[in-house]
């Protein structure tokens, strides 16, 4: 199973006793009036959520692919690998051997330029991977290790009649599961879950289907429009923990932004239920993991007298 946008908003809703999402946690707007936090701010929040989650105390098994490189260092902050574990050349049958950098500059101070065929790797900063011999000429290579989830995401969607080809600036893939919030045409029902087609995907326009790899749905009937979708979900957890965990996350926000009123600061126990929800998923991690210098070695939660 899985979790979307529109159903943790509504948790984030009935957590903050709201009515809706146009009254979610009414913020001063510096001028005499109010503005209430938006769909989008919501959406980064439970990204940011779900991102923290993975980093401290949730294995997502991740893989990155290099198909060509050349020196010292690699960095893979944009791609979705967060820690890597093991590092392989692909034309070699056995993986680099793990090293600590340290390690290395005692073992040769001019390892920063020392060409040759890879036999080590390792961390070479926070988002960096580092090649001992260095390479001189392009090599190819494949990380594991673990990795961070596809992010919710928002598209502002321009539908019209007897069109099958939706405009709309994207960065969604072949098969990902699309929601419309609202929507005015008569074969597309806003919240029910539609897959995008690899057909005629582009970053600035997408198709639809009923099932994954389906028929393109023609929009018929009704009122063509511009409609807010969301797609992806959340699943690298249960469900029930996902609701816990992330809804909290984003009250606690709201709530911390929203000083001025408070019968919403004095709720900000929701980051606690939020954090037993990380200490609980870091008690269940395997043991490899969270010993010295592994992936979550260090609880997402410090005791009193570790701070």
């Amino acid at each position: 199973m899985a979790k979307a946008f529109a159903e943790l908003k509504t948790e984030v809703i009935r957590l903050l006793n709201e009515t809706g999402d146009t009254v979610v946690a009414e913020i001063p707007d510096g001028v005499g009036g109010t503005t209430a936090t938006n769909n989008a701010g919501i959406l980064q929040y439970l990204n940011d959520a779900a991102f923290e989650l993975c980093r401290t105390c949730v294995y997502l098994p991740a893989t990155l692919t290099v198909a060509y490189h050349t020196g010292r260092t690699y960095d893979f902050s944009s791609s979705a690998m967060v820690f890597p574990i093991t590092v392989h050349i692909n034309a070699n049958a056995s993986p680099l051997t793990r090293c600590g950098e340290n390690e290395l500059r005692s073992y040769d101070l001019s390892y920063t330029t020392t060409a040759g065929e890879p036999t080590y790797w390792y961390e070479a900063g926070y988002n960096n991977i580092g090649f001992y011999a260095v390479p001189t000429t392009s090599i190819a290579f494949t990380a594991r290790g673990a990795g961070l989830p596809s992010k919710l995401s928002s598209v502002t969607a321009t539908v019209s009649l007897t069109n099958p080809i939706i405009s709309g600036a994207n960065t969604l893939i072949a098969g990902q599961e699309i929601v419309f919030q609202t929507s005015t045409v008569s074969n597309i029902t806003a919240g029910v879950t539609y897959y995008v087609l690899a057909a005629s995907l582009t970053s600035s326009q997408f198709q639809i289907s009923a099932t994954s790899g389906g028929t393109a749905i023609t929009p018929t009937g009704g009122t063509g429009g511009t409609f807010i979708a969301y797609a992806n979900t959340f699943s690298f957890i249960s469900d029930d923990l996902l609701m816990q965990a992330l809804p909290c996350y984003v009250a606690r926000k709201i709530a911390l932004k929203n000083y001025d009123d408070p019968s919403i600061v004095g709720r900000a126990f929701w980051g606690d239920w939020y954090d037993q929800v990380r200490m609980q998923l870091w008690m269940r991690l395997d043991p490899s993991y969270k010993g010295p210098n592994g992936i979550f070695s260090i609880p997402p939660v410090m005791s009193a007298g570790a701070k």
